[in-house]
């Protein structure tokens, strides 16, 4: 039987089709018919609906301590020699509630792993920066039916052709916001922002998360224009009710899922004699984890 972990799901923000499959990978094993899933997305998407609008709302910088300055600077200056430096405007200190988003799971368990090690204002502060994040294991492979199949530890891997192959790089781990019309919005660092702000008050006594801010960015550039694949998404994301980081601790909103445990694979298949770049196809699958 696969292993489970605790999500929290905004099931109302989601498009339709995006609800359903995920309801298909929460436990209990015994799953929902249709209508039943049909029932549970709309009874959640009229939650959303019955909101008050939410125009510009935009939360304002906090102060950086001493120590979080420090750690902010240095990963500033080591992002310097980095490709994605280009895309990097500055460090922001902010409180979360207010951000717009457009991922709609928190892996609760996830974020409470975070959180124990967001001990202090510098660990929180190293943890929001993807400081010492970097995966520096070897990656699972094995042959099957002429694929390669190569588990990855998460899903921020790009894959990079090379003359003779292929090589995966990962994506930068801070957390990032980009500028969505009037509104902020994460980007990335969902499960660490979730961490930050199940200590803060109300709902504690920790500090705000260190975001950066990114500019430029391509694949938000596409999130947001007019052909986007995900356009039900930016609709909402852009429109009156925008969904805000605050609603995965509203309980009229979210609904709490035992999620099965899944591992990332990337299955890569020759189309053509290697000789060149890019002679390959990459297909990324999700597989429960029944280890």
């Amino acid at each position: 039987m696969p292993k489970t972990i605790k999500a929290k799901l905004l099931l109302g923000y989601m498009p339709k089709d995006e609800a359903l499959k995920t309801l298909t990978f929460c436990e209990p094993e015994k799953s929902l018919s249709e209508k039943d899933a049909i029932g549970l997305w709309e009874r959640y998407r009229e939650a959303t609906t019955k909101l008050s609008e939410r125009e510009a709302l935009v939360p304002q910088p906090l102060a950086l301590t001493r120590k979080e300055q420090k750690v902010a600077d240095d990963f500033l200056k080591q992002m310097k020699r980095r490709p994605t430096a280009r895309f990097i405007s500055k460090v922001l200190k902010l409180n979360p509630r207010d951000l717009a988003i457009h991922q709609f799971m928190v892996i609760t368990e996830r974020a409470e792993s975070y959180a124990r090690k967001m001990s202090n204002e510098v660990a929180r502060a190293r943890e929001c920066l993807g400081i010492g994040l970097e995966f520096r294991g070897q990656f699972p492979v094995k042959q099957l039916a002429g694929k390669t199949i190569v588990e990855l530890p998460h899903a921020e891997y790009m894959v990079q052709a090379l003359p003779n192959g292929f090589n995966f790089v990962e994506r930068d781990r801070y957390i990032s916001v980009v500028q969505a019309g009037k509104r902020l919005l994460l980007w990335g660092g969902y499960h660490r922002t979730y961490a930050v702000l199940s200590q803060m008050s109300p709902e504690g006594a920790g500090g705000g998360p260190l975001l950066v801010l990114m500019t430029g960015v391509n694949e938000v550039a596409d999130f947001l224009s007019d052909r986007s694949s995900r356009l039900a998404v930016r609709d909402a994301v852009m429109g009156p009710r925008p969904p805000l980081f605050r609603d995965f601790f509203n309980p009229d909103l979210f609904m709490e899922v035992n999620l099965r445990k899944q591992r990332y694979e990337m299955h890569i298949q020759p189309v053509a004699p290697i000789v060149a770049p890019g002679m390959f196809r990459c297909d990324p699958v999700w597989v429960d984890d029944e280890s």
